[in-house]
């Protein structure tokens, strides 16, 4: 355990001091969904995982983070007990919203991909095989005559150098 802490510590590097914004919502949170307040062992283990996101998110001064778990924990399907008509209409509506918040954390997800440089250039690769040529090797000479043209201005300043 203390090996663990010990790498935790070194890879976070010095801790940081949270704000006062960062400290509300923290105990804004534990007050809603420590494990203590639970009726029985299902919603103590539900709200501990809770707690251990918030605690982590509070360790690393994330707010927004914070504030996401927050929303999570009073949106959670399983925080609602019962299982009458009502109680199940307001679970699926909540599974649904959960759903959609994932959709559209994926789709942000996938448009910060399609924007990187390597998705960009593994699209030029495959889109370079389907007309049959060879995109690394098209890339591969340009940056041969690219070394090359460095190769000679470098050969011209030393010169030039030498001649002062």
């Amino acid at each position: 355990m203390l090996h663990f802490i010990f790498e935790r510590a070194q890879l976070s590097g010095p801790p940081k001091e949270p704000t006062r914004e960062v400290k509300q919502a923290f105990r804004t949170g534990a007050k809603m969904m420590h494990p203590d307040l639970a009726t029985d062992q299902t919603e103590k283990e539900r709200r501990h995982t809770f707690m251990t996101r918030l605690n982590l998110a509070y360790e690393q001064c994330d707010l927004a983070t914070i504030q996401t778990i927050i929303t999570e924990f009073g949106e959670d399907p399983e925080s609602i007990k019962g299982e009458d008509v009502g109680s199940r209409m307001i679970k699926v509506i909540r599974k649904l919203a959960q759903m959609r918040r994932r959709i559209d954390e994926i789709s942000r997800e996938l448009e910060a991909l399609h924007a990187d440089d390597y998705f960009m250039l593994m699209k030029r690769v495959e889109e370079a095989d389907a007309d049959g040529g060879d995109a690394l090797a098209d890339l591969s000479v340009t940056l041969m005559q690219q070394i090359s043209e460095r190769k000679i201005t470098l050969e011209e300043w030393r010169q030039k150098q030498a001649k002062s």
